[in-house]
């Protein structure tokens, strides 16, 4: 009995990654088509992802999208969550309600809201309006990792910090921020993933000048279906697990704090 939860771990896992596993095997293919077992292998398509221009565009617009995107929840977030955790006001309630509510809608229906939205604006997809649809998914992300963080974080210390006669800018500054830190960092490292990855939304308020990897990578599949797509979608696996290792990293050292 006690063979049976690790025996059911690994057939889970190994259902779970299987899919991964395949994508990443056929990426070293060196036809241009998927068939077993494979002819020979190589590393071409990893190349192949770097030289397409329209996979390097949409790369960097993604990245830059993700990063404005982060920087502006964190913004937002991290203040919000601390008058949310630390405030004591009507409506608190209804207002942490509503800074969570993209969580329990689907990105493709806030996806149609925001279209219609900008629509009856008159005002037409952009950047921007792309840049503030990521924000509203991903800075829930960024404020539960923070509440997280601060509920850890004892009361009293803020009130001797404001005893000794410190301003409560400076406190949060100096004494709040560095203890919360760990929660900040997983929340950004969350939140750019997550805005790396979305596409359902994303579909909706794109440009024909911008287009982001993950739409660019579903027209693209649309016609084809090659080793280069493989190849830079095991990039991407490789840096979001990357990105999650440091994320945990970072929450581990939390109680160092």
């Amino acid at each position: 009995m006690k063979y049976c939860r690790p025996a059911l771990l690994v057939v889970i896992f190994a259902f779970l990654f299987a899919p991964m596993a395949t994508l990443a095997l056929f990426s070293f293919y060196e036809d241009s088509y998927l068939t077993f077992p494979p002819k020979a292998w190589t590393l071409k398509w990893y190349a192949w992802a770097f030289t397409r221009p329209e996979f390097v565009t949409s790369l960097r617009q993604s990245f830059v999208l993700g990063l404005s995107a982060t920087a502006i929840a964190a913004l937002i977030g991290v203040p919000a969550t601390f008058a949310l955790v630390r405030g004591r006001f009507r409506g608190r309630g209804a207002i942490e309600a509503l800074v969570l509510s993209p969580l329990m809608l689907p990105t493709v229906i806030l996806g149609v809201a925001l279209l219609i939205f900008w629509s009856a604006l008159r005002v037409k997809p952009s950047f921007w309006t792309l840049l503030i649809g990521h924000v509203i998914v991903i800075t829930p992300f960024v404020v539960l990792n923070v509440r997280v963080s601060l509920l850890g974080v004892p009361a009293n210390v803020e009130e001797a910090a404001l005893g000794l006669g410190a301003p409560p800018l400076r406190v949060f500054m100096r004494v709040v921020l560095p203890l919360i830190m760990p929660g900040v960092i997983a929340g950004a490292i969350l939140a750019f993933l997550i805005s790396l990855d979305e596409l359902a939304m994303t579909i909706f308020l794109t440009s024909p000048t911008l287009v982001t990897l993950p739409v660019q990578i579903f027209t693209y599949v649309e016609w084809h279906l090659d080793p280069g797509i493989a190849a830079l979608a095991t990039l991407l696996m490789l840096f979001t697990t990357a990105l999650l290792f440091v994320m945990d990293r970072v929450r581990g050292s939390e109680h160092l704090y």
